[in-house]
């Protein structure tokens, strides 16, 4: 049960990313439209944003594959609140939500 619950948090982290890496790519492209008038020119060429996506996609997952490492039960005895505190989600309210839209946006620049 517990690798189970391991590999969920992990497919959340990355799903996370996933939508963080694609939104902020979106805006930048948003970015040059709006500085280009929207004239419909490409921003970047079709090998860069291959490149972009199949870079950025499994370069996550393979660093944290590699360096992902066990935590001793006596430090999970320790660090228990803090785990217990993941493990209850809390609805994202409209502050968090706007946080992560103004670190999309800088981002995206």
């Amino acid at each position: 049960m517990k690798s189970l619950l391991k590999y969920a948090f992990f497919i959340c982290m990355q799903i996370c990313y996933f939508f963080y890496k694609n939104i902020a790519f979106g805006f930048t492209l948003f970015w040059f439209e709006a500085y280009a008038s929207f004239s419909g020119q490409p921003a970047y060429n079709d090998w860069y944003m291959s490149f972009y996506n199949v870079f950025f996609t499994s370069l996550p997952v393979i660093a944290l594959g590699v360096f992902d490492q066990d935590v001793s039960a006596r430090l999970c005895l320790k660090a228990l609140p803090l785990q217990l505190n993941d493990q209850h989600p809390r609805p994202i309210n409209s502050h968090q939500q706007g946080i992560c839209q103004l670190n999309l946006n800088l981002t995206s620049i």
